[in-house]
Parts: C-alpha cells; structure tokens; sequence
C-alpha cells in the first residue's frame, strides 16, 4: 500500500470533488445538495439518492461481516476512541494504532508522566465509573496509590484541581477532557459498576446550575488550563 500520509488526502479530494460535488453540480456539502434538491434540482436529487444507496451498501456489508451490531456510530469530523482501559489484548491496541483511533489515557491508572503519554491519545484524570478528583483526594472513595501521587504535585497541597489538571495538560495527546464532577468538588462518582441500589448511579446532580456553573470562575479556569495555542 502506499503512504498514508499522501493517500488519505488523495482519496478524500476525490470523493469531494468527484463524488457528491461531480453527481450534484453544485457541491461538496451535502447541506447545500440538499438546498438544491429542494428546490427543483433534479440533479441534485440524484445526487442524494445515490449517496443513500451508497451508505445502505456499506452498512449492510458491515452488518454482514460482523454478524449483527449492536450500534453504529457515524462521525462528522469527530475523533473515534477506543476504550482500551486495560482490559484488552496488546494485539487490539496495535490495531488501534494502525488505524489512527484514539487510545484512552487515565491519570488514575497510568504509572507514567502526563507529558509521556502518546500524541494518538484521549487523556483524563478519570471516567464516569472511577473515583472524582474530590473523591480519590479526600479519600471517601479511596485509592491510596493515586492520592500519594497527587500529594507529589507541585501546589497540589493548595489547589488539588489545579494542580492535577497542570499536570494533565502536559500530555501531548490529541484530545485532553475534564469532568463537571471534579470542576464543581463533587466527592461522588457518577457511576459504581456493578451496583443496583447500593449507589444512587446515573442520578446525583451536580451541586450548581447551568446558569451559576457559567457564572463560576473554575470551569473557566480548568479551561485555561487545559487550552492550546
């Protein structure tokens, strides 16, 4: 096969100039197609009903070849992430890597520097199923190893959120993401695998609005932390 690198920009240029630009007569964007065909553009009508067929084929031959789905997820200029929190196979994340999807990095559970991770990376403190920042740093939902470790940060004896999210924020990964749980001090987390009543799952409120969360100066803050130039 050929350089990646060249080839992916080839085959998009083409698919945009001479797929659903070349059918419509009118463009690239399926936004404008659709204004066209509205409005009488036979050719453009064209154009959408081919691109419907298109995507019929290539999700039944998906279909086909997985023997069912139980999802499938289309993406806009978005970034897929592969969850591969450890629980799987080193052949999996070789696969990840060659097909440029994003691995999953938790400060909780990698032993590394933040500034280690990989470029092809989400990077996070934590997940909706582990312990909050609150949590883990007072200890109400414990992790001894962790804590000692954000004991180690600079400043962190100060500002624990800033002081984790500084260190996050060194990772070069492509995508870096915070949680309300742990802007707004929440000790609880949203989620305890494997319980039923023992844990009020997927129903605790976050401790401010909408409106005084926009008016709170530490989601701004973390923010700015977290920004890239």
């Amino acid at each position: 096969g050929g350089n990646p690198d060249v080839v992916v920009p080839a085959l998009a240029k083409l698919g945009k100039e001479g797929g659903l630009k070349g059918l419509s007569g009118v463009s690239a964007d399926m936004r404008e197609v659709e204004e066209a065909a509205a409005k009488g553009n036979e050719r453009a009508q064209l154009a959408i009903d081919a691109f419907v067929e298109v995507c019929r084929h290539y999700i039944g031959a998906y279909l086909a070849v997985l023997n069912g789905a139980d999802a499938l997820v289309f993406t806009a200029g978005a970034y897929v992430v592969g969850e591969d929190l450890g629980t799987v196979q080193d052949e999996v994340r070789e696969e990840l890597r060659r097909r440029r999807i994003l691995s999953y990095k938790l400060y909780w559970f990698e032993r590394r520097d933040p500034a280690h991770y990989p470029e092809q990376a989400l990077a996070a403190l934590t997940t909706h199923d582990l312990p909050t920042l609150a949590g883990v740093w007072t200890g109400r939902d414990a992790m001894p190893e962790v804590q000692a470790r954000l004991a180690r940060l600079p400043g962190a004896d100060q500002d624990v959120l800033r002081a984790a999210y500084t260190a996050l924020a060194a990772a070069p990964c492509r995508l870096l993401a915070a949680t309300l749980e742990d802007v707004t001090g929440m000790a609880e987390r949203p989620n305890r695998p494997g319980t039923i009543d023992e844990h009020p799952n997927w129903s605790l409120r976050l401790p401010l609005t909408l409106e005084e969360l926009m008016a709170d100066p530490r989601p701004h803050a973390l923010a700015g932390i977290l920004r890239r130039d």
